[in-house]
């Protein structure tokens, strides 16, 4: 798995891609998460576009994944290995 290094320490937000590489999931996982309300997100389309472009905080994504049981130091630890 690689997640580029700058997602932690420069974004404050994930893309469903970025997600869907922490978790080993399709990004349809994700956007059904996203749809079904267990996921916040913020939709980041620009004027115009057709379709949503969602964005997760860290803090949202964290607060998932505790609520599922994903060890989160887990899949820190890995992208801190991939780097």
């Amino acid at each position: 798995m690689k997640v580029k290094s700058t997602t932690r320490k420069k974004k404050d937000y994930l893309s469903k891609q970025d997600i869907a590489e922490y978790l080993k999931v399709d990004r349809r996982s994700v956007q059904n998460w996203i749809e079904a309300g267990q996921l916040p997100a913020i939709d980041c389309r620009t004027v115009g576009a057709s379709r949503p472009l969602y964005r997760v905080a860290w803090a949202d994504f964290l607060a998932f994944c505790r609520a599922r049981r994903v060890s989160v130091r887990q899949l820190l630890r890995e992208d801190q290995d991939d780097e």
